[in-house]
Order: C-alpha cells, then structure tokens, then sequence
C-alpha cells in the first residue's frame, strides 16, 4: 500500500510540474505575440504547440487529433489572420486544419476568396493547383490542365511577380509541377511536347523576333510547331532558327511502334486481366514522344487512332515564356529530368559536382514526387514494391539528343560541365544491366570522345568523372593511372578559375580514395601499404603549395613538412571562408567542402583520425557564421562520415563518434537520404531497436518531409524480414508458428503508416500509400490492403500507378473498376479494354482456325 501512494504521489508531482511548464510556455507565447502581432511564424509555432498542450493534458498522443484542438487551433488562427489579413501561410495553415471539420461548400468558397483577392499571386496558385490534383471527386485530367495554363498566364503576363529573375523562378517551380503532374497520371507526350516547345521556344529563336512581345512570337512559334520537321530532342531536329531560315518541310523521323510481337506473345500466354496490365506496361515504356501525321505517306491527324498521344499547339501554347537567363534553362533542363524521373533530387550530387535544383519549395515533398526509381539510394529494395516504367531506350535516346544539342547553345563553363555529366550518368542509366563486355567498351568510347571534345581536355571535372566511371567498371589500376596522368598535365597558375580550381581539388580527392580503397566494403582489402600513403601525401602536398603533381618524384615528407602542410590547408580553408563572407558562390562552397576534405584525408594519414575530426569540427564551426551555409554544411557533414565509416571498416573503433556525428548531422539535416541511411545500418547493428525507435517517434512529430516516415517504415519492415527468416530457420518454432513475435513488429508499421499519413507532408505522397497497401498483401490481409488503397486516391487520384497496383495484386476483381475510373478521370491508358477485347478475340479465332 505505501508503495502504491508514493507511485501516486509521484504521478501526481510530475503532472504538476508539466502543467507548470505548459503554463509557462503558454503565458510566453501570449506574451510575445501582444508585442509583435505581425510575427506569422510565431504565430504558427504557437498553433503546432496546441498538439503538445492537449496532449499532454489528456496524457495520450489520439487527443491532438481531436475535434478540442482543431477548434482551438482555427480560434488562434482567425485571430492571427485579423492581425496579419495579407499572411498567406496562416491562412494556408487554416484551410489544411479547416478541411478536417469544415463542409467542401466552405473550403471551396474560401479558396475562391483567397484567389479573387489575389489573382495573380502565385503562392495561391500553386497551393489550390495542389489541392485540386488530389480531390477525388471532383479530379479530371482536363479541369486541372485547364488551371495549369491560367496560372502559366498570369505568369507569363507579368503579373504577380516582381521582377525578371522571379518570373523565370515561379515559372520554373510550375513548370516543374506540371511536368511532374503530366507524368504521374500517365500524359507522358504531353510532358515531353511541353518540354520541347518551352526549350525550342527560348534556345531556337530567330533573331528577327527576339525584340518581339510574347503573343506575337507565339503566333510565330505556331507556324513551326505545325510542320512536320523534327522537333528539340528528336533525331534530325535542327531548330525553330534553322527552319525559319529555309522554310522547307524536311521528313519526319519515323515514331518507333509497339513491338506486335511481344504483345501476340503476352497475349497467347496471359489471362486477360494480367495480359492488360503487360501491355499497357509495355506501351507505357516505348511512348514517349508526341504521334504526328507523316506527310510522306499522305497522312492527316485525322489518321491518329490514340487521340491521347496527339498533342496540338493549344495543349502546349500556355507554357510559352521567353526566358533570357542561361541559369534559369538550365534549371528548366534539370526540371524536365527530375520531373521525368530521370535524376533524382534526393541525388545531391552527379559524378561529383552538386546538382544547381531551385532552392525553393520544388521540392513538393508533401504532393509526392519520389518515385520508386529513388528507393535504391535507401535501402534494401526486398521490401519495395516493383516499379512500372524502367529507364526505357527511347527515353535515354530522347535526352541524350536533348543534351547534345543543347552543348552549343550554352555559353557558361559551370553549365556545360554539369550537360557534359547529365549526358555520362544518362549513359551509365543506358548500360544498366548489360554487364557485358561489348557494353563496357562502349561506355569506355563513349567517354573517351567527350574527353577529346575541345571543351573538355582541360576541365577536370569531367575527367574526375572519367575517374570514376573507371573505378564503378571495376577498373582501379586504369582509373589511378587516367587521375595521376590529368593531375600531372593540370598547369598551376595565380589566374585559374573557381571551376578549374574545384575540378583539381576533385580530381586529387578522387585520386586520394582510390589509393586508399574508399569505396570498398571489405575490410581486408582496405588495408593501406606505405606506397599508397606517400602517393597520397605527396598529391596533397601539390593542392597546399599549389603547384602540379608528378608522380615521379615522390618522398616520404618530413614532420617539419607536415606542419607546414597543415598550416598551408588551414590558410587555404581560411581564405575560402573569408571569400564566402563577402558573396555567395556556389563554386566556391563545393570547393570548400572538396578542401575541407582533402585537408582532413592528409591529416587521417600523417597524423589519425582525431586530428582529422579536427579538421572537420573546425570547419563546420566556422560554417555557422554563413548566412547561406546549409549545403554547405550538410556536404562537410557527408565527408565527415565517410572518412569515420571507412576508419571503422579497417580498424576497430568505438560506435560511440559516428552515432555523436550521425545525431549532430540528424538535428540539422532530419530529411537528408544519406544520413537517415546511415542511421538506419547503424542501429541494425545491434538487436536493441529502442534507440532507432525513440528516434523516429520523435521525428514523426515534427514532420516537414514524408523522408522520415519512408526510412521509420522500411527500417521496420527489414526488421519484421529478420524476424520472420529467423522463425523459419528455428525449428523449434516451426511447430507453433503463431508463437513467433512478429506480431508487435507488423502492427508498428501499421501504426507508423497511420501515424505519417496524418501529416499534411505525407498524405498526398504515393509512395507511402504504395508501401502501405504492398504491406498488407505481404501479411495476406488483401481485404484491409483493398481499403488502404481506395483511401489513397481520396488522396493521389492523379497517381497512375496506384491504379496499376490495384490491378496487378487485385486482378479480376478490379480490373474493369480501375480502367473505367481511369478513363473517367482522363488519366492516360494506352489499351482501352474495347482494344483488348478484340485482341483477345481475334486471338482465340487464329487459334479455333484450322
């Protein structure tokens, strides 16, 4: 009894102490918003602190959910916006809380307020653009393109935005969005045909009609777009300038049909249902490009039999704007390769040069634009769910013309560099799974006629690439020979440029992981010979002194030298610095980061992974002080642990500095791929799971990105595969399988998927949704699966994949269902069922003929 009253009395005393607390926060809350009423963030901090309050008060997490504190979180609101009527985030903040209580007659009527009061803002646009991409009900493919080109209007009309530079940024993050929309909901010509026009429209131009206004050189532009000449990207396409010149129509290239081989044979050999869902796949995969009319053979587009697949000048005029900035194209250029899945933004660098995406919300986390082509960079692939379209030959082909024209007509170093790499990693994506020879010597050819291309024997850059193209073939001698023989020829010089600077330090910090086996994760093979460390010391010794490296003259330096080398690094960091101070220069902070890292791999190999730490700690100190130092940061964190990672494959080192690392790079970084990867294999090392758990229920709370909930998830399901192989390996539990504690696993993933999709971040993500409904049916509970799904195009109603999935696990049942609501909501299907119909029946006729 004594030990019940002071369990009591202890409860007791810690409700009061956080009710104490809370009372606390609160008053300061009020406090400050009576002094400064026009602050819009801390009024929305104070509304995310209503979720803790309740909740702590009801002593269970359900209560923050509930109708108490939508009310009081609207109440605080209405307040917020009499103080701030011009506040867009907290009247975005009060329709997203509004709509859990609030009739669709009253959202849809304060989103017309909000857009009449300001039409021309495009922060409204893009936020009710969303909103209408995932309203089930009311979703047509037609309706949201038709919204899409009055916002491309007023964009394009100079209205809503302040000056040039902004107009080229709101339309690039639209731009982006369209393309991403097109795509998912399968309108993929009409996503290329968009692209074509917009990079035609601006790289392309005739000079006589460079001075003209936009609706004149879009009646221009018109002309070009009806002919049958081959446009941006296709073979044999030379440009709205070139044929404005001859005005000849030159023959169209030949559009690649289906192969109707493949489609006999899938469907000789294939139920309906099943045979629907392997040619559609197949034709998803081979269309691409817009259907036209081929003059030669007398045809008209009233020859078009896939109307989906024409795509008129009206479909694309909308998005026509001249854009003069060499960045903002090629910005657009990155658009159209993220919104087609072919460079991820979870990618943060290619080949070793940082991707320039838009810093702005493109990121569109909470409309979820990961594809499941993404997934490899997370983490096993056995729990993931098998992804429709694969890079397709016609694809590759389509942007590798894309960047091949484009050489020409960009002018910058920095952006021909980044072309050059988009055009290696496109032929890496083309040798995929074809590990043979002939493949191999063909990416070799291939990289070695961009090497002779004038405007690249000298840009180290793309010879770090070549490195490392080298060294991903398996070919490490050749790839440490290639990097000592372009070290060697760099010439030194006062007057380089930041790009030449940056592609040295890159190339020695290539050349440095090579010798010291960075990339292996063998342990035996990471051992360092004496050889390797001169080399290594040796080449970093030229980046202090600045001076070209020659392999042939190589010493073992002296300590006096290595202090002197040391001090030579922290000079050099500390200039780099002084410069960012005074301007910001993206060259500058990835050549900071590529130093930072080489200072640290010569001290790991003089002096130990302590001094190296040093070297980190410093740098990421001083990094604070910058304005803009977030890339910056995360970078040096990333370098930081590798080195930390690769000491651990090859000498016994103590958990305890990655995981400190890990969490300083987490608190600042909580959505970065790499470090939540990290993370992850980390916590696997142990069997305790508590440690990820408390992580990830933490983070759940405080959600900007569906990133977290992805890693929370997958990391589980790895979890539950253990569990589950280890039950079947015991056999002393094969006899009573229901015994196996598997249970508690599969209902937190269950809980961490219900969990994640409250958040406004991940409700409209597919790729949440697919895992959750691809989980069900691996744990045979198709009826809840089938639930789980119809609850995902409440929210993704746009998302084609989502209804493939529900054909290929669902089958008959749904097939019929999931084709007629697709045509319903225009979303593109290449075989209509009619189609098949006859398909099959002539099928079965060929096979009763005698």
């Amino acid at each position: 009894m004594e030990g019940q009253e002071v369990g009591k009395s202890t409860a007791l005393e810690g409700n009061t102490s956080l009710l104490d607390e809370n009372s606390e926060r609160t008053a300061y809350y009020n406090k400050r918003l009576q002094s400064e009423p026009e602050n819009v963030d801390l009024w929305l901090e104070f509304i995310h602190f209503q979720d803790k309050l309740f909740a702590d008060e009801n002593n269970r997490i359900e209560s923050a959910s509930t109708l108490a504190v939508i009310e009081k979180k609207l109440s605080i609101l209405e307040k917020a916006l009499e103080m701030n009527p011009s506040g867009l985030k907290l009247k975005f903040a009060q329709l997203e809380i509004g709509k859990t209580i609030w009739e669709e007659g009253k959202i849809d009527k304060e989103w017309e307020t909000l857009l009449n009061r300001d039409p021309n803002n495009f922060a409204v646009w893009k936020q009710y653009l969303l909103r209408k991409q995932c309203e089930l009900s009311k979703f047509q493919v037609s309706e949201v393109i038709s919204l899409y080109s009055k916002c491309f209007q007023a964009i394009g009309q100079g209205k809503g935005v302040r000056d040039g530079h902004n107009r080229s940024k709101d339309f690039i993050e639209l731009f982006h969005q369209y393309l991403s929309f097109l795509n998912q909901c399968g309108h993929v010509e009409k996503a290329v045909a968009s692209f074509q026009a917009v990079m035609e429209f601006n790289l392309f131009c005739p000079e006589e009609y460079r001075n003209l206004d936009l609706a004149t050189l879009t009646e221009h532009f018109e002309d070009f777009w009806n002919s049958m000449v081959p446009r941006f990207g296709e073979e044999g396409a030379k440009g709205w300038k070139y044929w404005s010149s001859l005005r000849q129509k030159q023959p169209l290239s030949e559009n690649k049909e289906t192969d109707d081989k493949k489609e006999e044979a899938i469907i000789k050999s294939k139920e309906k249902c099943e045979a629907w869902f392997k040619i559609e796949t197949l034709r998803e995969t081979q269309n691409w490009l817009p259907w036209r009319p081929d003059i030669e053979k007398g045809e008209t587009e009233d020859n078009c039999q896939d109307l989906d697949s024409l795509v008129l000048f009206d479909d694309i005029s909308f998005v026509l704007l001249t854009i003069e900035d060499e960045h903002a194209l090629l910005q657009l250029l990155l658009a159209f390769f993220d919104g087609m899945g072919l460079v991820s933004r979870w990618q943060k660098d290619l080949l070793g040069i940082h991707l320039p995406f838009l810093n702005t919300s493109l990121e569109f986390c909470q409309y979820g634009l990961y594809e499941l082509n993404q997934l490899d960079v997370l983490m096993d692939e056995s729990n993931i769910p098998d992804q429709n379209r694969k890079y397709c030959p016609s694809l590759l082909q389509i942007t590798s013309n894309v960047l091949k024209t484009t050489f020409d007509l960009f002018s910058n170093e920095y952006s021909l560099s980044i072309l050059t790499l988009l055009w290696i990693h496109l032929q890496i994506l083309h040798s995929h799974g074809n590990d043979t020879k002939s493949q191999t010597k063909i990416l070799k050819k291939s990289m070695k006629n961009v090497l002779k291309e004038d405007r690249n024997r000298n840009n180290l850059i793309i010879w770090n690439a070549y490195v490392k193209v080298l060294q991903m073939l398996g070919k490490n001698d050749e790839a440490l020979h290639t990097a000592e023989l372009a070290l060697m020829m760099t010439a030194k010089s006062s007057e380089s440029t930041d790009l030449e600077n940056y592609g040295s330090l890159l190339l020695c910090q290539t050349y440095c992981q090579i010798l010291l086996n960075f990339s292996s994760t063998n342990q035996s093979a990471s051992e360092l010979t004496s050889s390797n460390l001169t080399k290594i010391s040796n080449s970093l010794k030229c980046v202090s002194e600045n001076i070209a490296y020659d392999v042939t003259n190589i010493k073992q330096l002296s300590s006096v030298e290595v202090l002197k080398i040391k001090r030579n690094f922290q000079s050099m960091i500390n200039n780099y610095f002084a410069d960012l101070y005074l301007k910001k220069n993206e060259i500058k902070s990835l050549s900071l980061v590529t130093l930072v890292n080489c200072a640290a791999i010569f001290d790991y190999v003089t002096s130990g992974l302590k001094s190296a730490m040093f070297v980190f700690d410093n740098a990421l100190s001083e990094s604070e002080a910058l304005q803009f130092c977030d890339v910056l940061k995360e970078n040096l964190f990333c370098v930081q642990l590798n080195i930390i990672k690769f000491h651990m494959l090859r000498s016994t080192l103590s958990l305890e500095l990655l995981r400190r690392t890990l969490t300083l790079a987490l608190k600042s970084f909580p959505n970065n791929v790499r470090f939540l990867k990290d993370f992850v294999e980390l916590e696997e090392r142990s069997n305790i799971s508590c440690r990820r758990r408390r992580y990830f229920d933490a983070s759940l709370k405080e959600l900007t990105s569906p990133t977290p909930v992805i890693f929370a998830v997958l990391s589980e399901m790895k979890r539950h595969e253990q569990v589950s192989q280890a039950g079947k390996l015991g056999n002393y539990w094969l006899k009573s399988r229901e015994i196996i504690p598997e249970t508690g696993i599969s209902n937190r993933i269950r809980s961490l998927f219900e969990r994640g999709l409250q958040s406004p971040y991940c409700q409209h993500t597919p790729l949440i949704w697919r895992l959750y409904i691809h989980f069900e049916v691996k744990m045979n509970q198709i009826e809840r699966s089938k639930g789980i799904f119809y609850r995902s195009l409440q929210q993704c109603p746009a998302v084609k994949v989502l209804y493939m999935d529900a054909i290929k696990l669902f089958g008959d049942e749904v097939f019929q269902q999931m084709v007629d609501l697709m045509v319903e909501k225009e979303i593109r299907v290449y075989l209509p069922t009619e189609e098949m119909d006859i398909l099959f029946n002539s099928d079965s006729l060929d096979t009763v003929t005698p």
